[in-house]
């Protein structure tokens, strides 16, 4: 019974996570191998209702003008990039238009030198057509951003006071909007011309990384994250993307040699423990790190990585259903029920919901005494 147990519950296995990023990047679709996708991740609570068509806008408050180029990143449920806004010196960003579920959170993600990190939730109303401006008041952050590696996304002195060319942020803008449209392969050319013009540009340079992994240029990638980690040393996100881009490969592996995707496994682990040491308060370096720990079946290490990450973000539908796979793996079934149970009075709309049901009538028969 223990087999077959096992063998249904992978239907709710995820995928999970996405890139960290200071710019342009979005998964891929499937059945492309891409930035792992939450191919079975459930919706929110709420009513089954369509895409809405939105327009999402606000304002940074702060004293002063904020530093250039700054960009704002809408995020899905998943932490999967959705679309990205520049912010002006004095604040203000706008999305474009953008076909949202309205069943999904969304967080609009904003990290400033020397404040705390943003990480606004955006919810929607029953009858919501066009969502309103957003007003968020950035919090000091009292730590010397230089001195500190918890800081999360920080900026090292030489990019501090280097001077990023116009032309160089204009790629930069053009990237993104290539990369929101899908089409990465010109997003990584225009990525590929600013850093040509800024050899420094720390946010290009990681977010080349993403581009080339979008398209599997696996060996560009790990490069162009590598050159990230030393330009930014104290930043969390290129080690995320590292750890997120040997998970990448450990998937596609898996399918011709479990012990060369082990290997691979093994060296997203070392990453994203380095990433979280850097930002403990990081949800998706946690996420993955759970995920990558879970594949190399060391599920006593992953369940309170994953516990973790819920912690962090209890929005987190993928940690949810990887932890219940957990406990199948460990035969502790009665755990098992009390996550379907937990998870199913949390999203009673999911997709999932179904699977999970027949998951639990399956657990209950194994767990009868035998007559």
């Amino acid at each position: 019974m223990r087999k077959t147990i096992s063998a249904l519950v992978m239907i709710a296995t995820i995928t999970v996570c996405t890139a960290a990023q200071t710019g342009p990047g979005q998964n891929p679709t499937p059945p492309t191998p891409g930035q792992p996708l939450p191919g079975a991740a459930p919706s929110a609570p709420g009513s089954n209702r369509q895409p809405g068509v939105m327009k999402i806008s606000g304002r940074l408050i702060t004293n002063g003008s904020l530093p250039q180029p700054l960009v704002a990143r809408l995020e899905g449920q998943s932490a999967e990039p959705v679309s990205y806004a520049d912010v002006a010196q004095e604040g203000e960003f706008d999305f474009p238009m953008l076909k949202l579920d309205l069943n999904q959170y969304y967080y609009i993600v904003v990290k400033v030198e020397g404040f705390k990190p943003v990480r606004q939730t955006l919810t929607f109303d029953r009858e919501m057509v066009f969502a309103p401006r957003f007003t968020i008041f950035l919090e000091p952050d009292v730590a010397d951003f230089v001195g500190d590696a918890t800081a999360g996304t920080v900026v090292n002195a030489k990019q501090r006071t280097s001077k990023i060319p116009p032309k160089a942020v204009d790629e930069y803008k053009k990237a993104s909007k290539d990369s929101a449209d899908g089409n990465h392969t010109k997003a990584a050319e225009h990525l590929e011309r600013a850093l040509q013009l800024a050899p420094d540009y720390y946010e290009a340079q990681n977010s080349l990384g993403v581009q080339y992994q979008l398209t599997q240029r696996f060996r560009d990638a790990e490069k162009a994250f590598e050159r990230a980690q030393t330009l930014n040393p104290l930043a969390d996100e290129p080690l995320i993307n590292l750890g997120s881009l040997y998970y990448q490969e450990g998937q596609i592996q898996s399918s011709s040699s479990r012990e060369k995707a082990a290997a691979t496994y093994q060296k997203a682990v070392v990453f994203l423990t380095e990433a979280i040491h850097k930002n403990p308060s990081s949800a998706t370096a946690h996420q993955y790190l759970g995920a990558a720990l879970y594949k190399t079946g060391s599920y006593d290490q992953a369940e309170p990585v994953l516990r973790e990450a819920l912690k962090l973000d209890s929005k987190l539908t993928e940690v949810e259903l990887m932890l219940l796979n957990v406990y199948t793996r460990q035969d502790r079934y009665t755990e098992a029920l009390q996550q379907i149970d937990s998870f199913v009075m949390k999203y009673p709309k999911s997709t999932q919901r179904g699977p999970l049901e027949t998951l639990r009538q399956q657990i209950e028969t194994a767990l009868k005494p035998e007559r």
